[in-house]
């Protein structure tokens, strides 16, 4: 088509002044006016023709055109933003009329099949409301005519030709009209205020298969099937769309359920309505209805939400799984590193406590890899919640130094402490926070063939700024990208040098944004690696020295149990670890009771003279937290109880919190730890 000149240079201001576009989202008109063309016609073209086909929307910028009907003048159109061929697009039949160039036009011009198949979906629901705009206005218009022509006619104030050319133009726009509704695929009931429906599309009828509707609205929904969202539910009848749109009430997206004899399967629609105001004195003149099928929306939504529910019990099973492999795997392994504790200070020779060393630390790399992927799994799931104590910095990272100066040592590496002794004591999540210190020493350690690993820590103005410097083998340029990526390795294939499952650095980070820090690495290849993370940690109050006492509970021998007398009962159902537990107590001093699960513990409590139990949370026939709950019932003094497991899960500590256990120990059991619990736990010697 031809193209003039002095055309407008920007087409979305063009269709941002329309009446018809300009109230839509500029983001859309931006897109749309990407498919659109400017042409100029001069006076006599034929822009569409009577009877073509025509998929075109016109939209006058400057000029005029006229729609003729037996070569008579129907419509003039010469205002910018006037649409032309929009009634045979939206009913995807011939043009009912000649559409013809008045006064030299200029045009914008849009192919609306190109637009649907080639723009974005919001772009074609841009143009389902401007049509369902459209089909209003003309709704209106014809309406208005109606009422014009019947005033006319009672007045008698025109002539007889006038009468007839109303009537005719009515009846042009009433076959327009009849064609564009029987066309539509959407559904569409047209109402009158006092005569209520007026007309109902094929449309609407398929949607609902059924071949025809009761005159009276409110069978509708006995009749046809309608159903509220909940499927079993009939909609009242005055919450009908059509009884809503006839009190001049809007409706706007709401779902109706269909099922009936024609629709066994039902279907899903949404209905949305707009009001007809006329110019007249009455002011509304009806309403029009539209309905959508949406069933595959629909039944994608339900999709999308049982994949959902499928995902969140696929994780809980997971998240199960890993629990019991955890108290599974680590029911042997606490018996293998509590024997080994116990023989190395057996008084054994030289290659008997450097075996020995080696099968505890091999244990402890097991159950340490066992507890990250545990650790890992949480908090993926989201379910990590942070057990937050009071703890002397200071001391807390000089025992990390201990272990790391062990693990360091052991490669004939050095472990140097530099941080200050009075950083003061803080509220932090002391497991997560050794988990971390850990994961980044065994690295530096694995990593490092020589040299000194340096662990940090100083006050800053955000919390706590932590280090650990080593001066191993460094990291290449090229693999610092997957450093923070879970199961990645910088090495890969069965050939590498370093072991692992990739799980450390991303563990680290993950935690750490859990406390609120950040973690970095700078790192130079063959010089060495420095890690960094921040902890915002608030100041608490110091804890008091239990801890430092119960460091020595083996070295005080039987001494201890007379420093804090308590009757024990442990409950365990693993015959292995009831005895490693009563080898421990027995070296403090200790001569304790045995029951092989939780009824037994219930009832040997309920009998009388117990001061503390051991609780084991998996056992047969009663498990721990059941037997715990049916303890604390028993009288206003129950027992303390000291939860022992191997399932370091944050909603199971927390459990145990909220039904009164004193503290949650996690096997395998340390003596220290276990000691400090009887510390804070054992009443004061009387002297």
């Amino acid at each position: 088509m031809p193209k003039g000149e002095g055309l407008p240079a920007n087409i979305f201001e063009v269709l941002k002044t329309s009446k018809y576009f300009g109230r839509y989202d500029s983001a859309c008109l931006s897109e749309l006016a990407k498919f659109c063309q400017v042409e100029s016609y001069p006076s006599a073209h034929i822009l569409l023709d009577e009877g073509a086909q025509n998929h075109d929307i016109f939209m006058i910028v400057s000029g005029s055109a006229q729609v003729l009907s037996n070569e008579e003048q129907i419509i003039f159109l010469d205002r910018p933003g006037d649409l032309l061929g929009e009634v045979s697009v939206i009913s995807d039949g011939p043009t009912a009329a000649r559409v013809e160039v008045k006064d030299p036009i200029t045009l914008i011009r849009f192919n609306e099949p190109q637009v649907r198949l080639e723009g974005s979906p919001s772009l074609g629901d841009l143009l389902d409301k401007v049509f369902l705009d459209i089909l209003t206005e003309k709704l209106r218009r014809t309406t208005n005519k109606a009422q014009r022509y019947e005033g006319a006619k009672k007045a008698l104030l025109k002539s007889k030709r006038e009468l007839a050319d109303t009537e005719l133009s009515l009846n042009t726009q009433r076959d327009i009209l009849d064609a564009v509704l029987r066309s539509m695929s959407e559904g569409a009931v047209v109402l009158e205020p006092n005569q209520g429906i007026f007309q109902v599309n094929e449309g609407f009828l398929k949607m609902l298969g059924q071949p025809s509707v009761p005159a009276d609205l409110t069978e509708w929904p006995r009749v046809l099937g309608l159903y509220l969202s909940d499927q079993t539910t009939h909609i009242p009848a005055n919450r009908l769309p059509m009884l809503t749109a006839l009190r001049g009430e809007l409706v706007a997206n709401m779902e109706i359920f269909v099922k009936n004899p024609g629709l066994p399967e039902g279907r899903w629609l949404l209905a949305t309505s707009r009001l007809l105001e006329t110019s007249g004195e009455d002011g509304l003149s009806g309403s029009v209805v539209m309905f959508h099928d949406y069933t595959q929306k629909k039944n994608e939504e339900a999709a999308l939400i049982l994949a959902k529910q499928e995902a969140e019990e696929q994780a809980r099973l997971k998240t199960n799984f890993l629990s019991m492999i955890t108290h599974e795997l680590g029911t042997p392994l606490n018996v293998v590193i509590g024997m080994s504790d116990l023989l190395l200070s057996a008084g054994l020779g030289a290659d008997e406590i450097s075996q020995t060393r080696a099968i505890k630390n091999a244990g402890e790399g097991l159950l340490t890899m066992v507890r990250n992927l545990l650790e890992y799994n949480q908090l993926e799931t989201g379910h990590a919640l942070l057990n937050l104590q009071p703890t002397n910095l200071s001391q807390f990272l000089e025992g990390i130094s201990g272990l790391g100066q062990q693990l360091a040592g052991i490669e004939g590496l050095s472990f140097e402490p530099d941080f200050a002794n009075d950083l003061g004591a803080v509220n932090t999540d002391r497991k997560r926070l050794t988990l971390v210190l850990m994961n980044l020493i065994h690295n530096s350690v694995k990593f490092s063939k020589a040299g000194t690993l340096t662990l940090g820590c100083k006050k800053e103005a955000y919390g706590f700024l932590f280090s650990l410097r080593d001066q191993g083998v460094g990291i290449e340029d090229s693999g610092k990208h997957n450093l923070f990526k879970p199961f990645e390795q910088v090495e890969k294939g069965l050939n590498r040098k370093y072991q692992g499952i990739g799980l450390g650095l991303i563990l680290c980070k993950r935690v750490i944004e859990l406390m609120g820090g950040k973690i970095w690495i700078e790192s130079t290849a063959g010089v060495g690696t420095e890690v960094f993370f921040t902890l915002p940690l608030k100041h608490a109050i110091d804890p008091n020295a239990n801890r430092q006492k119960a460091q020595a509970a083996l070295a005080m021998g039987v001494g201890f149990a007379k420093a804090y007398p308590m009757n024990i009962l442990v409950a365990e159902d693993s015959k292995a670890n009831a005895l490693l537990i009563s080898k421990v107590l027995g070296k403090m001093g200790y001569q304790n009771e045995l029951a092989i699960n939780g009824l037994e513990a219930l009832e040997r409590v309920r009998a009388g003279g117990i001061d503390l139990v051991l609780m084991d949370i998996q056992m047969p026939v009663m498990d721990g937290l059941e037997s715990t709950e049916k303890i604390m019932g028993l009288s206003a003094t129950p027992p303390s109880i000291v939860a022992l497991t191997a399932n370091s899960e944050d909603q199971v500590r927390k459990r145990c919190q909220d039904l009164g256990m004193k503290a949650c120990l996690t096997k395998p059991l340390r003596v220290d730890q276990l000691a400090e619990a009887i510390i804070n736990l054992a009443p004061p010697v009387k002297s």
